[in-house]
């Protein structure tokens, strides 16, 4: 008789985690198509690319959220044949449209820097062979989905686990690794490039700070497709909850790279923000409405007042020069 297995379901925190993504990211692309519609300018094709990169991410969401509740994240031992079978069935859809939702937003970065630096013929010329990589390797890891293993259904259905046909495991692992290792340079090169041209302008510290953040979350995704890549060329135990582990790396992966897409064409959006910020509370509120207020958030302590304190501060030290 099997042992019973202590399950601790990475269930919960792989769909909170994709939930609170979705959102964040969701809002950030809302606001960066908003602010460029609102311009009276069109949409570019950075624009595009990132919006279909968000659109497509919610279905693989859906996907992913259908997988857990049917146990996946959960240890194969405590979870029945037909819930296994259904969970990775959603996965692999899911995964699907994972390679092309997360090469969508890499080409949205690429597209983005050629816009800013459309007079240099040797960036033009690396930035459409950037986006011929990129798009290059997507076809053979899709590819490899369908045609790895004839029928292909042997990912989800063990029924047909001994009539199936196959690449050798080193032919499959070669493919994900290319096109693993293709992400994750891309999220290097294209977090370190802007250097080549900012460090030459005289920014504002602020903005200096933003583009460093830029470069960390490139970064991010970057260690999170290394990380992915040696998780899941190394077969374990229990693949059906390592393989949560690695849907989780790759929402992480997607959504940071969204992020990172996106952040830098908000700036005009953040400062208008801003204003409007600053002139409702000095239009239609008085100091006091806008104290009380910032003493609701947290933001300062209740009985909260400048006049009083800088009388009890000269009185001290009236006090203690008498």
């Amino acid at each position: 008789m099997a042992s019973a297995v202590d399950d601790n379901s990475s269930g919960p925190a792989l769909v909170g985690t994709g939930i609170f993504l979705q959102i964040l990211t969701a809002c950030l692309v809302a606001a960066r198509i908003t602010t460029r519609l609102s311009s009276g300018k069109p949409l570019q094709w950075h624009d595009r690319a990132i919006l279909l990169a968000e659109l497509l991410s919610l279905p693989q969401l859906i996907f992913v959220i259908n997988a857990t509740s049917y146990g996946f994240g959960s240890h194969q031992q405590v979870v029945s044949l037909p819930n296994r079978t259904a969970a990775q069935r959603s996965i692999f859809i899911a995964q699907v449209i994972w390679y092309f939702s997360t090469t969508l937003a890499k080409v949205s970065v690429v597209c983005l820097l050629l816009s800013l630096k459309r007079t240099s013929r040797a960036w033009i010329i690396f930035s459409y062979i950037a986006i011929s990589i990129l798009l290059c390797a997507l076809i053979p890891i899709t590819l490899t989905q369908f045609l790895a293993c004839r029928p292909f259904s042997v990912y989800w259905d063990p029924a047909v686990r001994f009539q199936a046909v196959c690449w050798t495991r080193r032919a499959i692992a070669a493919n994900v690794i290319a096109f693993s290792v293709i992400q994750a340079l891309s999220d290097v090169v294209l977090s370190l490039i802007p250097l080549t041209f900012l460090l030459k302008l005289n920014l504002p510290l602020r903005e200096r700070i933003v583009i460093s953040i830029l470069m960390g979350l490139g970064l991010l995704a970057s260690a999170t497709a290394i990380a992915r890549t040696v998780i899941g060329v190394k077969p374990g135990p229990d693949m059906f909850r390592t393989d949560a582990d690695i849907t989780l790396l790759a929402l992480i992966d997607l959504h940071v790279g969204i992020i990172a897409a996106t952040l830098p064409t908000l700036k005009a959006f953040f400062e208008g923000c801003l204003v409007s910020i600053i002139n409702w509370s000095r239009e239609e509120r008085t100091e006091e409405e806008v104290r009380a207020t910032l003493c609701k958030l947290g933001l300062l302590d209740q009985g909260y007042d400048p006049k009083t304190i800088g009388i009890q501060v000269r009185e001290t030290g009236k006090s203690s020069g008498g």
